[in-house]
């Protein structure tokens, strides 16, 4: 009798007996009943090792001494590439003490709670310097790319009492950037990323 690997077209030789292959079948259908229903992957998963053999994934951490200012978080970008292809993607992540995440992307309009989540609690903005600071990093975490012309040239800092805005580049008709939203002492509370911020 051929086993299930054999059957799978592998080149190996296991032979399994019937009563084995029966009490296997067994074993692994009452785990499989008695497990719950939000049990971890197993160690030896072949979907992981699969995606592992046929990826190249490479990471490089964001150097910046301003970063350690402002964020409790260490950045990395991710790169992803599949074996012997050309493409690739790009992602950033943050590790915030053990954990690692993934930050939001800047493509629609929608609140960054994973991006606030990053900025130290005792970081301020109460003048334009502060802000000028903050503007620095996000030039090092979301460089100002350019779609059909110059986002370059549309940067500019809007800055009140309750929030600042760091244009990035132009949309249309609009200007797309980072709404930050402040306490009264200065502390970040919130932030945004929009494509519909008026010129």
């Amino acid at each position: 009798m051929k086993s299930a690997v054999q059957n799978a077209g592998s080149n190996a030789t296991l032979r399994v007996c019937r009563p084995a292959l029966f009490i296997g079948m067994a074993l692994l259908a009452g785990l499989t009943l008695a497990a719950p229903s939000r049990a971890a992957a197993p160690e030896n998963d072949p979907i992981k090792d699969a995606i592992r053999k046929m990826f190249d994934i490479a990471y490089v951490p964001v150097q910046s001494p301003i970063i350690a200012k402002i964020f409790s978080a260490s950045f990395y970008d991710v790169t992803s590439k599949i074996k012997g292809g050309d493409m690739a993607s790009k992602l950033r992540v943050a590790r915030i003490g053990d954990r690692v995440v993934l930050l939001e992307d800047t493509t629609t309009t929608h609140p960054m709670p994973v991006f606030l989540s990053t900025i130290k609690k005792d970081f301020r903005i109460t003048k334009d310097e502060d802000a000028a600071l903050f503007e620095n990093t996000l030039d090092r975490l979301f460089p100002v790319g350019g779609f059909g012309g110059d986002d370059s040239k549309h940067k500019e800092i809007r800055r009140t009492k309750e929030s600042v805005t760091f244009v990035r580049g132009a949309f249309f008709d609009k200007r797309k950037g980072f709404i930050l939203t402040l306490a009264a002492d200065g502390s970040v509370t919130g932030v945004t990323y929009s494509l519909d911020i008026k010129k």
